[in-house]
């Protein structure tokens, strides 16, 4: 595997990471981001049987939070908090120790070279974090309470230090955060 954090299996998942419709009714909504380099991601998900049924993410971010996003896309259909929680345990492992990639999750690492680069972690991690808080959301609604408040987009907060709502709108796209200005699409 590459040292380079930004090598072509990174800038490829990035690539991937595309904004989604908003979902009618979400069962779950989470707004985190990241204070120190700008990165912010927006997910909306409906569950059935505590399992993540569809899932909906708008993301202003650098490579690695887009790249992150993306295998959110490919795999967390089907999972649980509980799957979340353990994935999100191991995906830190993997990154501050060079721990072993979350089975089942094996897109995860190409984010192995970012070991030793700890002021990236958070850029990874983000939408997990995220993912994680917009099933904790789901799950304390009880069945059948119908949408959440605000017309369903009430962004869960947990965590979430100096973000602003973004009501019924996907984030902003008026340039590049702070942390990576590289272009995934060359």
């Amino acid at each position: 595997m590459s040292t380079n954090i930004y090598h072509e299996a990174i800038m490829a998942l990035a690539r991937q990471c595309r904004d989604h419709d908003r979902l009618p009714t979400p069962r779950g909504v989470a707004l985190l981001d990241s204070p120190l380099c700008g990165d912010r991601i927006e997910i909306e998900l409906d569950v059935n049987d505590g399992r993540i049924a569809r899932l909906g993410y708008w993301v202003r971010g650098c490579v690695l939070c887009r790249a992150s996003a993306a295998v959110l896309d490919t795999l967390a259909l089907g999972a649980c908090l509980q799957d979340i929680e353990r994935v999100e345990r191991q995906f830190a492992r993997l990154l501050a120790e060079a721990g072993q990639v979350p089975e089942g999750w094996e897109l995860l690492a190409a984010f192995a070279p970012l070991h030793g680069h700890r002021s990236r972690y958070g850029c990874a991690m983000l939408p997990l974090r995220a993912l994680r808080a917009a099933l904790g959301d789901a799950t304390q609604r009880q069945p059948g309470s119908g949408a959440l408040p605000n017309g369903g987009r009430q962004p869960a907060r947990q965590g979430v230090s100096g973000a602003a709502s973004m009501g019924n709108r996907p984030p902003a796209q008026d340039g590049p955060p702070m942390c990576s200005t590289l272009d995934v699409h060359q």
